[in-house]
């Protein structure tokens, strides 16, 4: 574990481990830079991903070539943040399922961030600290 995790073993007398994370640098924050593909295109961080399918299903071409145009993750959440057509409600509706999915991506096309999770159950939390 990095300085930006906190592990709590045995959380709740449940011989779960909580892992709290609380930046970027973290291999569990959907900044963290990690090459993955799917559908096959490659990707450079879960936060790449998320806000790339948010512009395909909202018909943004532009906006999904300027996402997929920058290693930068605080630059490809800016470019989401301007996905035109974008709806809330259906957004809501889909978004955890398309995180879950490049979730998945990350974790199983990764065994060095994979490998860290998967040696015991374990609840995830991000923090921010004051």
């Amino acid at each position: 574990m990095s300085q930006s995790e906190l592990v709590l073993d045995n959380y709740e007398n449940n011989n779960e481990k909580l892992v709290i994370f609380f930046h970027r640098s973290s291999y569990l924050s959907n900044f963290y830079k990690c090459d993955f593909i799917i559908d096959g295109i490659k990707f450079t961080s879960i936060e790449q991903y998320f806000h790339y399918k948010k512009a395909i299903i909202f018909k943004d071409e532009e906006s999904a070539k300027q996402i997929l145009s920058t290693n930068n993750p605080m630059k490809q959440k800016l470019y989401g943040r301007k996905v035109k057509q974008f709806n809330y409600k259906m957004w809501n509706e889909i978004s955890y399922s398309i995180m879950k999915q490049g979730l998945y991506a990350k974790f199983t096309q990764n065994s060095k961030v994979y490998k860290v999770t998967a040696t015991k159950k374990s609840k995830v939390c991000r923090s921010k600290p004051s």
